[in-house]
Parts: C-alpha cells; sequence; structure tokens
C-alpha cells in the first residue's frame, strides 16, 4: 500500500526551488495562470519551512480557547415580578412623569408622491398640530396606567414629579414615565392582495415605551413598550383623516392610546386586557 504524502522540510526546499525557477516560465508564457501558481508554491514552500512538517498519527493540539469579552446589553423588557402581589403595592404611591414633547407626528401621503410610494421618508406634520391641535397621545397612556394601577394593585395616585431622573427619593412609591417614540399616519396596508384599498386608506402606527421606577432605590421595577397599528378595514381615507379639524385623525390617536395601555397592562403588568382596556 502507497504511503501517504507528508510535506516535510526537504520537500519544502524543493517546493522553494521549484517556485524560484517558474517565474521565468510565467514571464515566458505572458503570466496569468502560471503566475498564480508561482504565489501558491511560495506560499506553500514558507509554510513548511516555517512550521515543519505534521507527525502523521500524532495527537492533536489541544485548541487555545478565546475568550471574548462581551458587555451585556441592557434589557429593554422587565415585566413585573409575579412575587410582587397586590398586597406589597397595595396603599403605595404612585407618581407620573408628564410626558417630554415627542418628535411630530408625521404623515406619510402614498397617493400624492412616487417618492414615498416606494418608501421615502414621512414629513412632519408641526403645522397640522398646531392648526388642527392634534397633541401626542403619551399623557393619556400614562394617565390610562395609572387609572389601571391604581384600581387593580390598590396603589395612590400621588400625582405628578418634574424628572424621572431625579435623585431617588429614599421613601416608598413608585415614579411612571410614558414617553412616545413614533407616531404616524399612513397607509393601512401595502399588501400585494389589497394594495389598492390599502394604499389609499390611512391610519395611526403608534409606538411609546415607558417605566416603572422605585423612588426608594431608583432600580426599575417594569418597563416596556407598545406598538399599535390600525386597523385595515374601515379606515379612513387621506381627505377624511385631515376633514374637520383632524377629527378622525384624534379618534385613531385615542384608540391607539387606549390599545397601548390595554397591551402594556397585560404583557408586562399580568392585567386580564378586558380590565385593563377599562
Amino acid at each position: 500500500m502507497p504511503k501517504a504524502f507528508v510535506p516535510s522540510r526537504r520537500w519544502g526546499y524543493v517546493a522553494l526551488a521549484g517556485a524560484l525557477l517558474l517565474p521565468l516560465q510565467a514571464e515566458a508564457h505572458g503570466g496569468g495562470a502560471a503566475a498564480v501558481l508561482v504565489r501558491l508554491i511560495l506560499e506553500i514552500a514558507a509554510d513548511t519551512l516555517r512550521h515543519g512538517a505534521p507527525v502523521p498519527g500524532g495527537p492533536a493540539p489541544a485548541p487555545v480557547p478565546v475568550l471574548i469579552p462581551v458587555s451585556p446589553s441592557p434589557p429593554t423588557e422587565i415585566p413585573l415580578a409575579q412575587d410582587r402581589n397586590p398586597s406589597q403595592l397595595r396603599g403605595q404611591d404612585l407618581l407620573h412623569v408628564p410626558p417630554m414633547t415627542p418628535s411630530p407626528l408625521l404623515v406619510r401621503d402614498f397617493t400624492r408622491s412616487f417618492y414615498t410610494l416606494v418608501g421615502g421618508s414621512a414629513a412632519e406634520a408641526t403645522g397640522l398640530m398646531q392648526q388642527d391641535g392634534i397633541e401626542d397621545p403619551a399623557p393619556s397612556v400614562s394617565a390610562g396606567l395609572v387609572g389601571v394601577l391604581t384600581s387593580q394593585f390598590g396603589m395612590r395616585d400621588a400625582g405628578a414629579v418634574a424628572s424621572v431622573d431625579a435623585p431617588p427619593a429614599a421613601v416608598p412609591g413608585y415614579v411612571l414615565e410614558v414617553i412616545t417614540t413614533h407616531w404616524e399616519l399612513k397607509s393601512v396596508s401595502i399588501n400585494p392582495l389589497h394594495i389598492v384599498y390599502g394604499m389609499r386608506h390611512y391610519g395611526i402606527y403608534y409606538h411609546a415605551k415607558f417605566r416603572l421606577l422605585s423612588r426608594k432605590d431608583g432600580s426599575v421595577m417594569s418597563m416596556g413598550y407598545c406598538d399599535e397599528s390600525p386597523a385595515v378595514k374601515g379606515a379612513p381615507t387621506y381627505d377624511q383623516s385631515l376633514a374637520d379639524g383632524g377629527k378622525l385623525i384624534k379618534d385613531m390617536l385615542r384608540t391607539a392610546a387606549s390599545g397601548c395601555v390595554s397591551d402594556i397592562g397585560g404583557q408586562y403588568f399580568h392585567i386580564p386586557k378586558p380590565l385593563a382596556a377599562d
């Protein structure tokens, strides 16, 4: 049975000598594949001379572990711990932070611009907000969550506090913060199955995040977000949405705020949705 070829230093010198002669042939034939072969042989020769030949049947070197330090990402969702039953929260003060001013409402009119039709950026509707008195839903979400938490856990609504970033008060109680992260009026659907209807009818897309912090030490008791999308059926057209002082936009924003309260109450505070929606 023929022996398997095992590279050694002797073969490395042979390969190196051959590689030194091949450039003459490569030049005579105009380079190309011969030049690539020269480079490959030189790499093999250099590697063999550097490391020597492996020992057939010898033990493989043990792999060296590579330790890569990884900084854990901070959590973005923390449901209220199940062991915090109503008796532990009953009678505790619950303050809320007046929501900060969000970025303006965005409007993406698919019927008036091919650029937006193919995914272009939406326009800020600052003028529309001022003209029709369209307001950020975050205060409604915050008030809804305060109502749910006080009724379900027996907490006491203690009013507003200036900032959630203030030093901990070292007293019992909690602070609730709600922030709108995105709100937009745009087409209810771009599904090809009903694209004609979907592109001509509009709804509110609403995203918000919240935090519930301990006043005693500033620790996060619960945090998360809501992501509300409009119903496709019965959605108004673009002109209908803006008509009558933006009445339908305001209605849709109230619906989005109510859905946000329900979703946060159910997902993060373990409250049945029919109760959280009240």
